[in-house]
């Protein structure tokens, strides 16, 4: 791992190595300006998955001086909320502002790309290499949680690598990024037995930072990149929600108990892989080129002796990160598998591998080499051209730009202190644009009220149904209490899903059909507003003009499905 393994810098691969190691540098500057330009053709309309906007309201309640968890009702990680919320402080509350910060965040992991690549190569082309496969390919995803989650993710490995090289204070800084990476996203918890085994790598091999004290070390350090946020939480007295929030046992089992169809699914199990190589075809050939030119070199000295299986342990990780709470492995997970990728990928003997299919010598020798570089080459130019398309996006759900129209709607209409509730998971958005909170802590509604959905990428939800509880009581008070201005509908509730859950809860089906009335249609959002709002001859207008849309029928409630 340190650079003396690396042996020089042109390596064994001759003059041709040589010459291009002068150029570590451009390959970053490269790495820079197909990140910008990515984002920059970002082809994502609206806020993109509605996840995001739950970033966005929780952000909102911290500028509005509440405290997630008790003033909200929700599951997710806390470490984005305050990320939105310090980009609103500084930059303004505009999704300008946090695309800006998202790219700029982005950039961030780019020191620590090139500082594993060079613990691991000791060659500045292929840290060079690393950053720009990194970058080239990062810009693709949305600003989700995992997005924002690989940066420190990134940093919390390669401090690692460093720590393991002998200076303990790498070993701290570990700690500290692997925590922050985990308030970003709870997912980032595989951390903990990818440090493990790694260190148990590096103390076979006798590096000298493998000792027993990395372990406290990096202890100590989670507990330092922890300690504003448990601190700001114990001073509004929501210590223990937080720390819920931090390490969710119950929630995820409640998330996961819902696709128990899924829990053996060996036959499924490939599409893991084909789903990597569809997402990163350019880092999965690389990869492969990687892996072959170790093998064959594993008995040589100089890149022969460069490392594999840190990188390989990370992108193991990776995936049972993404596949943690449900075997979702929605395209949204997969930055967390970026700096494992771009590593392996950038490993000297891919390059090595690659220049075999120009070498003099039998074509049986040079036809996987050959076939390798040219698929290569045309994954480039493809992805390249996908930019200035306004293609190069890798997400599984575009948003729907329609919440936007909804949210300018709502706003117009009424004032701060009026709420709204957001039915349907496609119209979350709607709350960031209208400027508006929910009547209660509840504003999600799926998985709160009802139950979670059931779908992961390789499946599709089979229902949603309504889940009686403390959330459903809370909502239903606030109704009650002081109802919110608008009800906003999304149909379907979940996509994918054809039953509404509201069909089955009478009391609040009850509440919509006698106090509101159909307003607008917004595609497939139905914007309902309070009757008691509505002037009485344009109440009159709107009853009598679709009657059968302005109210919300009345139906048997369904058998529950069986658990």
């Amino acid at each position: 791992m340190d650079a003396a393994s690396g042996g020089s810098e042109g390596g064994s691969g001759g003059g041709w190595a040589g010459r291009l190691t002068r150029g570590p540098g451009l390959l970053v500057v490269l790495g820079v300006v197909l990140l910008v330009a990515t984002r920059a053709w970002h082809p994502i309309a609206g806020l993109g998955n509605a996840d995001i906007a739950g970033i966005l309201y929780e952000a909102d309640v911290i500028c509005d001086g509440g405290v997630p968890y008790l003033d909200t009702l929700d599951m997710k990680s806390p470490g984005s909320w305050f990320l939105f919320a310090a980009i609103f402080a500084g930059l303004g509350r505009s999704m300008a502002a946090v695309q800006l910060a998202y790219t700029g965040w982005m950039l961030l992991a780019a020191p620590a790309i090139w500082l594993a690549a060079r613990a691991l190569y000791g060659r500045g082309l292929a840290a060079g290499a690393a950053v720009l496969l990194y970058l080239g390919a990062v810009g693709w995803f949305d600003l989700n949680y995992s997005a924002w989650m690989t940066t420190p993710y990134a940093w919390a490995f390669a401090c690692l690598l460093l720590g393991l090289r002998g200076r303990w204070w790498w070993h701290l800084l570990g700690g500290l990024f692997a925590a922050v990476a985990v308030a970003i996203k709870t997912q980032a918890f595989v951390l903990a037995p990818c440090f493990a085994l790694v260190w148990w790598w590096a103390r076979r091999r006798g590096q000298p930072g493998a000792t027993l004290s990395a372990w406290p070390l990096w202890a100590a350090g989670a507990l330092l990149g922890l300690a504003p946020l448990l601190l700001w939480y114990q001073q509004q007295g929501g210590l223990g929600l937080v720390i819920a929030g931090l390490f969710p046992f119950e929630s995820a089992g409640q998330y996961t108990a819902v696709v128990r169809h899924e829990t053996w699914w060996g036959w499924r199990a490939w599409k893991i892989p084909l789903q990597l190589v569809a997402v990163f075809p350019l880092h999965a050939a690389l990869s492969l080129a990687a892996l072959l030119g170790a093998w064959r070199g594993r008995g040589e000295g100089g890149a022969g002796a460069l490392p594999v299986l840190p990188q390989l342990v990370l992108l193991a990780m990776s995936v049972v990160g993404c596949g943690v709470g449900g075997l979702r492995f929605y395209v949204h997970y997969l930055p967390q598998y970026l700096p494992a990728l771009a590593l392996l990928a950038a490993h000297p003997r891919a390059w090595e591998y690659l220049r075999r299919a120009w070498a003099p010598g039998s074509w049986r020798v040079r036809w996987l080499p050959a076939g390798l570089a040219a698929l290569c080459g045309v994954v480039t130019l493809v992805l390249v051209v996908q930019i200035p398309l306004g293609m190069a996006a890798r997400v599984d759900h575009r948003g729907n730009p329609r919440a936007r129209a909804v949210g300018e709607y709502i706003a117009a209409r009424t004032t701060a202190n009026e709420t709204v509730q957001v039915w349907g998971w496609a119209g979350w958005s709607v709350y960031f644009w209208a400027h508006r909170r929910a009547p209660s802590p509840v504003f999600k509604v799926l998985g709160q009220a009802t139950e979670y959905n059931q779908n992961g990428l390789f499946t599709r939800s089979l229902s949603t149904d309504f889940r009686p509880g403390p959330a459903a009581d809370m909502m239903l008070a606030a109704f009650r209490a002081a109802p919110p201005a608008f009800f906003v509908r999304s149909a379907s509730f979940f996509p994918g899903v054809k039953a509404d859950p509201l069909e089955q809860w009478p009391e609040m089906r009850e509440i919509v059909a006698e106090q509101y009335v159909l307003r607008k249609r917004f595609g497939k959002l139905r914007v309902y507003e309070l009757r008691s709002r509505v002037p009485a001859d344009e109440l009159a207008a709107l009853v009598k003009g679709a009657p059968a849309q302005a109210k919300v029928k009345a139906r048997p409630r369904p058998k529950q499905r069986r658990r």
